[in-house]
C-alpha cells in the first residue's frame, strides 16, 4: 500500500471568529489532497475523469 501525505497549514482565514475551523473547508482540503495523490501516482486528475468515466469522488 502506498502512503500519501499532504500537509496544509490552517490559516486564520480558514476559521470563524471563535478561531474554530470552518467545517466546509475540510472538503476543499480533501479535494486538494486527492488531486495531489493522483498526480503523484502518475494519474493526472483531468485524464482520470475521462479515462475511467468518473462522475465524482
Amino acid at each position: 500500500m502506498k502512503i500519501f501525505k499532504y500537509n496544509y497549514t490552517v490559516m486564520f482565514s480558514d476559521c470563524d471568529n471563535a478561531q474554530i475551523v470552518f467545517y466546509p473547508n475540510f472538503f476543499q482540503w480533501f479535494d486538494r489532497a486527492t488531486q495531489n495523490m493522483f498526480i503523484q501516482v502518475g494519474l493526472p486528475w483531468n485524464e482520470v475523469w475521462i479515462k475511467y468515466d468518473i462522475v465524482g469522488l
